[in-house]
């Protein structure tokens, strides 16, 4: 189903899957910055592998992840016709907080938008 959304036509599949993508990888960020922080403050336990192993194996997915929000960041404001530059320039200037704050933002507006195009009962 195509929607309207300030003058700009856009599927709601489509926005759907940008918004699965986004929430994806926002949760990959999450978990990488909470496994991170555990790693680093646990420096006493023994492992069987080497912490830098494990520092691979957890940073891969989360810089991954990162490039992944950016980038569906970037084409979600587009879609809704908003400024991609801003919400990431922003997202990037602020971080550590910058994505929990640009993703809960981003969300709600795709939300709202998807909820507009539903037809009502």
């Amino acid at each position: 189903m195509l929607i309207n959304v300030m003058g700009f036509t856009m599927d709601t599949a489509k926005l759907g899957k940008l918004l699965a993508w986004l929430t994806i990888s926002f949760a990959v960020i999450v978990l990488w910055l909470v496994t991170a922080f555990l790693l680093a403050g646990n420096k006493d336990f023994a492992l069987p592998i080497p912490h830098n192993t494990i520092a691979l194996f957890v940073g891969l997915p989360g810089i991954v992840a990162s490039w992944v929000f950016i980038i569906t960041l970037w084409r979600l404001a587009g879609a809704l016709n908003r400024s991609p530059i801003v919400w990431v320039g922003l997202t990037i200037i602020s971080s550590p907080i910058g994505p929990f704050v640009s993703y809960f933002l981003m969300r709600q507006k795709v939300l709202s938008a998807l909820k507009v195009s539903s037809p009502k009962n």
